[in-house]
């Protein structure tokens, strides 16, 4: 197994910014870092994308992307039948790529995931980004994740909002 370390040790010393950490969602990234999969090949290190069932390189988004998925599909029980990696929206004839997304029993987008890397600052412009994107799928729940900070919001139609929420939605049953 190669070392994944160096990246988990930058993660947790990283300074915080300035969006209000009371509402940050408290998800132990650093402790899915044992199920990690890595492996060598041409000279690039490689992490296993447990959704796509295949090694990709490892980069910092990815590591986090990855100890994301590990932790919604193990601990948060989101199944992962109902998630999907990497795929295009386009937002106002801008070609874009969601990072995750989660869809609901009817097969209807759930929650829209942005995954960071650990050097990236969660910023107001990386709230928009999503919420834009988020504008085109129409999912009631978008987070966003750098592996220290995990900000979740929840769309309220009726004040045309987003509403910051303190833990994770239940997966519906």
């Amino acid at each position: 197994m190669i070392k994944k370390t160096h990246y988990i040790q930058q993660i947790q010393n990283l300074p915080s910014h300035s969006l209000p950490l009371y509402h940050m969602i408290d998800i132990p990234l650093q402790e899915m870092q044992a199920k990690i999969q890595t492996t060598r090949e041409g000279g690039k290190t490689l992490i296993f994308d447990i959704i796509r069932k295949k090694y990709i390189v490892l980069l910092p988004e990815e590591l986090v992307r990855q100890m994301l998925l590990i932790y919604l599909t193990e601990y948060a029980q989101y199944p992962s039948s109902r998630i999907r990696v990497e795929k295009g929206v386009t937002q106002q004839e801008k070609k874009g790529r969601y990072d995750i997304i989660i869809y609901d029993k009817q097969v209807k987008p759930w929650m829209l995931i942005e995954c960071k890397s650990h050097k990236v600052n969660i910023t107001q412009a990386t709230i928009d980004q999503l919420s834009g994107y988020n504008h085109e799928i129409k999912a009631p729940y978008f987070m966003v994740c750098n592996g220290i900070h995990t900000y979740c919001y929840v769309t309220n139609e009726e004040q045309k909002k987003y509403v910051l929420l303190e833990e994770l939605p239940i997966f519906p049953g």
